[in-house]
């Protein structure tokens, strides 16, 4: 089977629960170096901010809040509410947990807020980017030869230590129902630098971050990687390794079903589930209510200075406080038309208005409370009959009268 980074035998699936007695795991495993102290700290330098203070203990394992009251991590671990994640110093009681049904992705909410929590890779560009990566899996072991060259090296011994290391994205990957329709994948070879690391068991859960407008974002979490090997085509006397040549081996792949019979070549990968894919599904769980997207906040609050107060960001599409909401902001389109591309919060008054001089303004087009948009007969306007909209949740709202000047806003309200 490919295997999940939290595995403990050749024919698990899932492994075992973590929070049962399990040994501690430690780090991501290196390309370059063996050294067991080898990027213990934060990172510093150009990969400064990229991760590591996002990174909080869940069990044995990680996990990395994306919303004041939400943190994410690797379903396949398990886990049940009740259970304590602990981030920033703080033990956070969970209360409630969610499920993506087309992914490794676990959410968990949390009793209280959290005071930070990393802002979101959106994009769909994420090959051939560094990626910066957390984990508590093994050290490397012992090193593996083949006619005397070297391939790669065992899993090692545990110490429950986090560690950082790099690695560039080959691509995106296709796990199917086993393990996720899109995964982002990266190859165990030295395209990274002498930080290039694979994981390895007790690696799930931790974050993978890339850099986006100088900003380093939450990209995924490790899920699952190559293996295990075997010099037959067979999961009996098969071993977990990280391989950066795996020539000659046959392996479990991502399309190998579970069975150690793919014949491998090349190096050996790991395997990210991916957030940008999973958005739609991120934002219905933590961005149900205003009161859980913003942790309570006020309306008015601005804390990430963009310009946009929270209650406009949240009704806009904003996907958590910390998020840039400037370029969803409503806009007018070429035929003149209003266009708003997010009205989907049940909790959120909608209203479009209008107006000829800045002083009188009309709702021409309101969404209810868990309405939908409808012009509006009663808004006054004088010219109210040549007002046409379209759309559901993407609005477009468009007055055809002939004047010489007409001005739009939209008015959010709880």
């Amino acid at each position: 089977m490919e295997v999940p980074l939290n595995w403990f035998g050749p024919m698990l699936r899932c492994a075992v629960v973590f929070f049962a007695p399990v040994a501690h795991l430690s780090a991501v495993i290196f390309y370059g170096t063996s050294d067991a102290d080898h990027n213990t700290s934060a990172p510093a330098g150009e990969l400064a901010g990229s991760g590591w203070q996002y990174q909080g203990r869940w069990g044995a394992f990680l996990g990395t809040p994306i919303a004041p009251r939400y943190f994410v991590s690797a379903e396949h671990l398990g886990g049940q509410v009740g259970d304590t994640f602990v981030y920033e110093g703080t033990s956070h009681t969970t209360t409630a947990v969610y499920d993506d049904p087309n992914s490794d992705l676990r959410i968990w909410k949390i009793n209280g807020t959290f005071s930070t929590y990393a802002p979101l890779y959106t994009g769909s560009d994420e090959a051939g980017k560094l990626i910066v990566v957390f984990g508590r899996g093994t050290q490397r072991g012992n090193e593996i030869r083949v006619d005397g060259s070297p391939r790669g090296w065992e899993w090692g011994a545990s110490d429950g230590v986090l560690r950082w290391g790099t690695n560039v994205a080959t691509g995106i990957y296709d796990g199917k129902s086993l393990y996720g329709a899109s995964l982002i994948g990266a190859e165990f070879n030295s395209d990274a630098g002498g930080d290039e690391v694979t994981l390895s068991s007790g690696d799930s859960g931790g974050g993978a971050f890339i850099q986006e407008g100088g900003v380093w974002k939450f990209a995924g979490i490790n899920s699952w990687v190559d293996g295990p090997y075997n010099t037959v085509a067979s999961s009996a006397g098969a071993f977990t390794a990280a391989l950066f040549n795996a020539d000659g081996y046959y392996y479990d792949s991502l399309t190998s079903g579970g069975q150690v019979t793919d014949p491998a070549s090349g190096p050996g990968l790991f395997f990210l589930t991916r957030i940008s894919s999973r958005m739609s599904w991120i934002q219905s769980v933590t961005g149900a209510s205003y009161a859980d997207w913003s942790g309570g906040d006020p309306a008015t609050a601005d804390a990430n200075h963009d310009g946009v107060p929270n209650l406009l960001a949240y009704a806009i599409g904003a996907l958590t406080p910390a998020s840039d909401a400037r370029s969803k902001l409503p806009r007018i389109a070429p035929d003149g038309s209003f266009t708003l591309d997010d009205s989907s919060k049940s909790d959120i008054l909608y209203e479009i208005q209008i107006s000829e001089d800045l002083a009188t303004w009309y709702s021409v087009a309101v969404k209810p409370k868990a309405g939908n948009f409808a012009p509006n007969p009663s808004s006054g306007y004088p010219h109210q009959a040549n007002i046409t909209q379209s759309g559901t949740t993407a609005i477009s709202v468009r007055d055809s009268t002939s004047v010489t000047r007409r001005f739009w806003r939209l008015k959010v309200g709880q």
